[in-house]
């Protein structure tokens, strides 16, 4: 580990403007992406699954035997103070704040949906607000077997600091594919986003030039026994998920965060590499489960190598309701998820999903679920 030495100011404009790597190193999702260690692209749905996939929102499974299907999803967690939030060396002083909110709906086969994951950083006397967007329109292909999805990948900033705000924003594209039920158990996923440069809206803050996202693929494959076991009661389901997310380097970038610490850290100047492991048991069928993860979180610094992390959680359906003869279906979920490294906890302890009925790690199933290929 090397010594936290100040950066020369780097930009596109102006003396001393300067760019910031924003770039997501650690899993700042819902609930259960946390708990499962950021990984299941492969099995990504609705709402919060567009963390992973702009397919998910048409990506049923066996969610649902309803022609209309939607889920809703909220977060807001705490980081406390004295952490090292982003991996570089030595805990800040900060103060940080995540949420996310997800929504998606959909009708046969074709589904859209949004999402809003962002964190609040108190930095000394300044706040700033970073918020990473998805929508995307998604459908399902070959009676569910395939699942596409594109859209816009959105990037906004807030720095506020003396009373006054400054606000940045940009956009970039993501396309991403599900391949679902290969021999009733296999799911595969790949994603690929484009880079996102938030340029000033209003004026550009004490130099800082933009916040950057890089090019991002994220790859996923996944297992689930829910096919072969005996009826809807009998039987334990589980899911087994692997991911792998490589961000492109954002040359020239500092560490968002000691822009206000009056010392630049270089951030985001390789490729960095994230493997990602989960697991998913219904220990009470369709009412209790609980989770486990790790994903190693690359260092996007000279500063610190690469830190593995552990993460669990479990999700305890509070409700069902079905109305209308079994069309509306839904469920309200409290979820946790937990995610420990050295120098780093994050405890998710409210969060909520309401979702229409399914089954951990469902694979689509023709003689229950609707015809997604009907107009």
């Amino acid at each position: 580990m090397g010594s936290a030495e100040a950066a020369e100011p780097t930009g596109t404009s102006g003396s001393g403007a300067v760019v910031v790597d924003v770039t997501r190193a650690v899993i700042l999702a819902n609930a259960e992406f946390v708990a499962m260690g950021g990984a299941g692209a492969a099995f990504a749905v609705g709402g919060a699954g567009m963390m992973l996939s702009p397919a998910a929102p048409a990506n049923r499974r066996m969610e649902s035997v309803a022609p209309i299907v939607w889920s809703l999803v909220l977060l807001q967690s705490q980081i406390g103070e004295k952490q090292d939030m982003s991996n570089l060396g030595a805990a800040l002083d900060e103060d940080v704040r995540m949420f996310n909110i997800g929504l998606s709906g959909g009708y046969h086969n074709g589904a859209g949906g949004i999402l809003g994951a962002g964190a609040d950083y108190q930095v000394g006397d300044a706040r700033v607000a970073v918020v990473e967007g998805h929508a995307s329109a998604a459908v399902a292909l070959l009676g569910g077997d395939l699942v596409l999805g594109a859209g816009p990948r959105l990037l906004g900033m807030r720095v506020t600091a003396d009373g006054v705000h400054h606000d940045y924003f940009g956009a970039g594209v993501e396309l991403g594919a599900v391949f679902a039920n290969w021999r009733q158990a296999w799911n595969f996923a790949l994603t690929l986003r484009s880079g996102v440069a938030a340029g000033p809206v209003d004026g550009a803050y004490d130099g800082i030039d933009a916040a950057r996202l890089p090019p991002e693929i994220i790859a996923g494959i996944g297992w689930s026994n829910l096919a072969n076991l005996p009826e809807e009661t009998g039987g334990i389901p589980v899911r087994l998920v692997a991911d792998v997310a490589v961000d492109a380097p954002v040359p020239g970038a500092v560490a968002l965060q000691t822009v206000f610490q009056g010392e630049l850290i270089p951030r985001g100047g390789w490729y960095t590499v994230s493997p990602r492991l989960g697991a998913e048991v219904d220990v009470w069928r369709n009412r209790f489960r609980l989770r486990a993860g790790t994903y190693l979180e690359p260092s996007r610094t000279d500063l610190a190598g690469p830190r593995p992390h552990a993460t669990g959680g479990f999700e305890l359906r509070l409700f069902h309701v079905a109305a209308f003869k079994e069309r509306v279906k839904l469920d309200l979920a409290w979820q946790i998820g937990v995610d420990y490294a050295p120098g780093y906890f994050h405890g998710a302890w409210v969060g909520i999903n309401v979702w229409q009925q399914g089954q951990v790690g469902g694979q689509y199933d023709r003689d229950v679920a609707p015809d997604v290929t009907a107009p």
